[in-house]
């Protein structure tokens, strides 16, 4: 509560005792509280000098969450209102004017007598504490009547009064705005003149008094002072050398015109709040970068946290922490994308740099807010961070909304701030952060390990045209020989699987940037038809580009590369699924290639268990348990270094493995495969934690090195049989190899990482 005139000292006698206190206070299964006089005064003093803003008010949902928990807690406090109204009437004691202060007063005892308890408590927190601002005019209005309904259904009828007793609405124009939240004031708002000072408390209590203007004569006599008032800082604004056009904007903008929506936001001009809210609460607006393209140049120079690609809600962020007082205290929710992504790295150095996080709720993929995809809830203090530790809390699918404290209550667990990355956020315990910095300080990052051999699969802009099936492949090479030239096997997406690719026997007409065309006139034809949507940069075509129509969309310089020795990394993914190509396919924009002689033991480490749980980590995830397999991620992994004996025994697992996972194999190889990937699974063990697994007397390399296992090749007869041979004797539960393998599980690593706890 420090800044809200409250003093923390008269709580701090048993912190403990006081948090536990302000839990009860705040749980509406809990009645009365613990708090002695002095400290109810003080919570009471707090309350009503709160400034809370909602940034993107829209319905008003928000704030009008936190009036209702403030009338609880108020009603719990001072169950008959006599603090809170003695609060009001010594705010009211202290008005210049005595006509006004006398009419306050007899206003504010009218407010608490003739109506429910929850009025005057209502009425006096809407009044001093409850702002909200948002760029549609339409959602101010129903905010504002949102509000209004929650009055009115705690005043009193008296069918003997005038009006039955039910008092005039106040007036709402000056607590919720349209304007634009994203754009502030051009030029320095704290270089002003006693002279300007003045006229601006003066346009304050004007405002203030509008807020119960009964009548329309007397709204109108406010609304005018408001006008001249705004006329005459604006004109001493401009002589003073502020900037003409932003004085004009800030006379010209009337918050009594309901249909307008201003293109700024100035809280001290529009609220008269110059020294920062207490509270920014909200659910900041998920627009994708893609329809905000017209606000990107106005937005870069404005926030640290901009990219070209970020989505609108990322600002909202920035925005609210500049309009937070110092240890003023923001809250969203929001998409968790920025966690991750390439967008949010600005946005989490900014946090991180600029603000105390307390605590953050994932709900990953959990259906929590229908509204929001990848819900997060941040709270976070407007203070730089000196060692501060993060309550944490990864939802997991499952657990029961209706029971939310309980399960932050059970589930979380603490992190340090400095232990939130710029690379991208995990949320882990320190075991689960401490094992997480062990692997990627182990060997060489992939993308390094593969001397940068990462590419994107190719994007044709038009599938339709470009992908065929192997009727059409073979009609084109009949009618013209040349098209078997630029007609490349294709894979999806989805045809890449575990080790091995499922083929679908489609086919990519290849016509790169700088082809003849007209030495392919079967393939000419064929597209032909197409051409209008083929066009590039225009109605109806392709994105705009200096490729012809009959080209590919994208220019794949590097084409040459699909026809290496590859491995295949599909774009979404619920386990690790890469895949090893022999056979020069060509991959859609749903797949990446990574290029490495080494294919078969990279691939045996990327389809492991060790660098799953690195990937579940570091990856961003995505609904139904999926992650994004970016080259952003990907290249980050860590390839352990691994003696040349130890490779070579990998590679030959994988390449039974490869052997056993052909397209149309039995289920009956199953048991085959599952153990010889338990085998790779302990080799990789060895290979990131030898010195966990020596203190536990566990060895696996050595062990298979005196087996002698046979290349593929070398396997004489029928190599099924001799390979299910070979995995029944390994896996003989008195065989060292199998022994150890039952041990694995007193490693704690190997617990933590196959989610068995360390």
């Amino acid at each position: 509560m420090e800044g809200w005139g409250t003093s923390v000292s008269i709580f701090e006698t048993s912190q403990p005792s006081f948090e536990e206190h302000l839990a009860q206070l705040l749980d509406y299964n809990v009645e009365g509280h613990e708090f002695n006089d002095r400290q109810v005064n003080a919570l009471i003093k707090a309350i009503d000098q709160l400034k809370m803003l909602d940034p993107a008010v829209g319905s008003g949902a928000f704030p009008m969450g936190i009036l209702q928990k403030l009338v609880f807690i108020l009603s719990k406090l001072d169950p008959h209102n006599e603090r809170w109204r003695d609060a009001q009437i010594a705010t009211a004691e202290g008005l210049g004017d005595i006509e006004v202060r006398e009419k306050a007063i007899a206003g504010i005892h009218e407010a608490f007598d003739r109506n429910e308890l929850d009025y005057g408590r209502k009425l006096f927190l809407i009044q001093n504490c409850i702002y909200g601002v948002d760029i549609q005019a339409i959602a101010v209005q129903i905010a504002k009547l949102r509000f209004f309904i929650s009055l009115i259904v705690d005043q009193r009828i008296s069918e003997d009064s005038e009006n039955r007793g039910i008092r005039p609405l106040p007036n709402l124009e000056t607590k919720f705005v349209a304007a634009n939240t994203l754009m502030g004031l051009e030029g320095q708002l704290f270089l002003k003149t006693p002279e300007i000072e003045q006229k601006e408390r003066e346009l304050a209590e004007a405002r203030k008094q509008h807020f119960g203007a009964r009548t329309r004569k007397t709204k109108e006599r406010y609304r005018e002072r408001d006008r001249t008032l705004r006329q005459e800082i604006g004109q001493l604004l401009q002589a003073l050398g502020f900037p003409g056009e932003t004085a004009t904007k800030m006379a010209s903008w009337d918050p009594y015109d309901q249909n307008q929506s201003s293109v700024f936001f100035e809280p001290s001009w529009m609220f008269g709040m110059a020294d920062g809210f207490d509270v920014v609460i909200g659910n900041p607006p998920y627009v994708r970068q893609e329809s905000i393209k017209h606000l990107k140049e106005v937005l870069k120079p404005l926030y640290d946290c901009y990219t070209g690609t970020a989505d609108l809600y990322v600002y909202f962020y920035e925005r609210g922490l500049k309009l937070l007082r110092p240890h003023g205290v923001l809250t969203y929710i929001s998409s968790n994308k920025y966690f991750r992504s390439n967008y949010g790295k600005p946005l989490r150095e900014y946090l991180t740099s600029h603000s105390k996080i307390h605590q953050i709720i994932d709900f990953g993929d959990a259906p929590v807010f229908t509204a929001i995809a990848y819900p997060t809830i941040v709270v976070t203090e407007n203070v730089k961070a000196e060692q501060q530790q993060i309550l944490t809390l990864n939802w997991q699918m499952g657990e029961p909304i209706e029971q939310f404290a309980a399960v932050v209550r059970r589930l979380s667990f603490r992190m340090p701030q400095k232990a939130l990355m710029a690379g991208g956020w995990q949320f882990a315990n320190d075991e689960s952060l401490e094992l997480l910095e062990r692997l990627r300080k182990t060997g060489t990052q992939l993308g390094d390990y593969v001397e940068n051999r990462f590419y994107y699969g190719i994007k044709t802009g038009f599938n339709e045209a470009f992908v065929v099936n192997r009727e059409t492949r073979d009609r084109l090479i009949a009618e013209h020989s040349s098209s078997e030239e630029v007609l490349k096997p294709f894979l999806r997406g989805r045809d890449v699987k575990r080790w091995n690719v499922e083929y679908a026997d489609l086919w990519l007409i290849f016509t790169r940037r700088g082809i003849d065309i007209s030495q392919y006139p079967a393939i000419h034809q064929h597209l032909l038809q197409f051409k209008d949507r083929l066009t590039p940069g225009v109605p109806g075509g392709r994105k705009d580009g200096s490729y012809k129509w009959f080209e590919i969309q994208d220019n794949i310089a590097y084409w040459e590369e699909f026809e290496q020795l590859k491995i295949f990394i599909p774009a979404i993914v619920q386990n690790p699924d890469y895949a090893i190509d022999f056979s020069g396919y060509y991959g859609n924009d749903k797949t990446n290639i990574c290029i490495t002689d080494e294919a078969r033991f990279v691939a045996a480490l990327l389809n492991s268990k060790t660098i799953w749980w690195f990937i579940c980590q570091t990856a961003a995830s995505r609904q139904g348990g999926f992650y994004e397999l970016k080259p952003m991620y990907v290249t980050q992994i860590p390839i352990a270094p691994a003696p040349d004996s130890t490779k070579a025994l990998i590679e030959t697992l994988v390449t039974y493995i490869l052997h056993l996972t052909q397209e149309n194999a039995p289920n009956s190889h199953k048991p085959m495969l599952n153990y010889f990937e338990q085998l790779i699974n302990a080799l990789v063990y060895e290979l990131y934690f030898p010195a966990e697994l020596q203190a536990q007397n566990l060895a696996f390399a050595p062990l298979l090195q005196t087996e002698n296992l046979p290349s593929w090749d070398d396997i004489s007869g029928d190599k099924i049989t001799e390979l299910r041979s070979m995995g029944d004797r390994l896996s003989h539960p008195d065989h060292p190899v199998q022994k150890n393998c039952d041990r694995l599980e007193s490693v704690a690593v190997v617990r933590a990482i196959e989610g068995k706890g360390l």
